[in-house]
């Protein structure tokens, strides 16, 4: 329903960017007699081009090649269908270029949109932990994705420790690092943190005592990621 929405929109105002005044009550009756046509293309585009079996909770460049594909793909079978039926007459191929980059933006900004509600419910859910991850590698921003994308959790990652100074006050997949191992205690309590997550095993010897001193003087646990293929 949200789609069929944006096609109209995007196609009407693709007429009206393109035609002002008269010229737009002369080319209208085309507008609406192909409206039909082109929604039924453009949804039928959508769904081929695999749209509808995506998680928008997780928008991501592959879900952007999906959307450039699909609106590409809708645009195409549109003009072809309207140079069969009316031989391009009453029609500009300048409405089809505004109307696909409309129609991009609009499914690129509503699927977006999709996944910053998530994030901020999320953030917002008083049954949420609020966590802090040790480590900004490659495993830290792992599990920073899969809490935001498994809202069964109820984890809210608000916060990354880091002692590579090149990471510090940086922000990494949208979460901010809040300094190296020294600012740990004053970033719990700063945060209010319910517990923190070791992210890769290198975090060891004394340095891994250090944080569970830390944690354990506040009373707060600390795990470990662990990554197995059986």
């Amino acid at each position: 329903m949200l789609d069929l929405v944006l096609i109209s929109v995007c196609y009407y105002l693709a007429f009206r960017l393109r035609f002002e005044g008269e010229s737009l009550e002369n080319f209208f009756p085309f507008f609406r007699a192909s409206l039909p046509i082109v929604l039924g293309l453009k949804l039928a585009s959508l769904y081929v081009s695999g749209l509808y079996q995506r998680s928008w909770g997780t928008f991501g460049l592959r879900d952007l090649t999906a959307v450039l594909r699909a609106v590409g793909l809708g645009s195409m079978l549109s003009v072809l269908a309207a140079a069969y039926l009316y031989r391009l007459e009453g029609f500009s191929r300048v409405v089809f270029i505004l109307d696909a980059m409309l129609l991009t933006a609009a499914v690129v900004a509503t699927r977006a949109s999709f996944r910053t509600m998530n994030l901020v419910a999320a953030t917002r859910s008083k049954r949420s932990r609020r966590v802090l991850v040790y480590g900004a590698g490659a495993f830290g921003q792992l599990i920073v994705r899969e809490m935001r994308a498994n809202p069964a959790w109820n984890l809210n990652p608000v916060g990354f420790i880091d002692d590579d100074p090149l990471k510090s006050h940086q922000w990494i997949n949208g979460v901010p690092v809040r300094g190296a191992l020294e600012e740990l205690e004053s970033t719990m309590h700063r945060l209010s943190v319910d517990e923190v997550i070791l992210s890769s095993p290198i975090i060891n010897g004394s340095v891994e005592h250090q944080i569970r001193e830390i944690c354990g003087s506040l009373g707060r646990p600390v795990k470990r990621l662990h990554m197995e293929i059986r």
